[in-house]
């Protein structure tokens, strides 16, 4: 899990399904997911974010805004 500047929470997590990796039309059958809540972890938001296919374990953290308008950086690492 992973709370941003603004608030915004981050919650990552490993699935297994069966689903086809868009770039190589391989089907694996786990991976990393996201989802996100605005409201301090009281709800989560429907819409799930694809992170990566073929990999578990997934850790992220949220960096501090460097001095760019970028904003922040989210970093995930998994196992593969």
């Amino acid at each position: 899990m992973a709370r941003l500047e603004d608030g915004t929470i981050i919650l990552a997590f490993g699935h297994k399904d069966d689903t086809q990796d868009p770039k190589t039309k391989q089907w694996v059958m786990y991976g990393q997911r996201c989802i996100v809540s605005h409201d301090d972890g009281r709800t989560f938001s429907r819409r799930i974010y694809d992170l990566h296919s073929g990999s578990m374990y997934a850790a992220t953290v949220a960096l501090p805004k460097g001095t760019d308008a970028a904003g922040q950086m989210l970093v995930t690492a998994c196992a593969n």
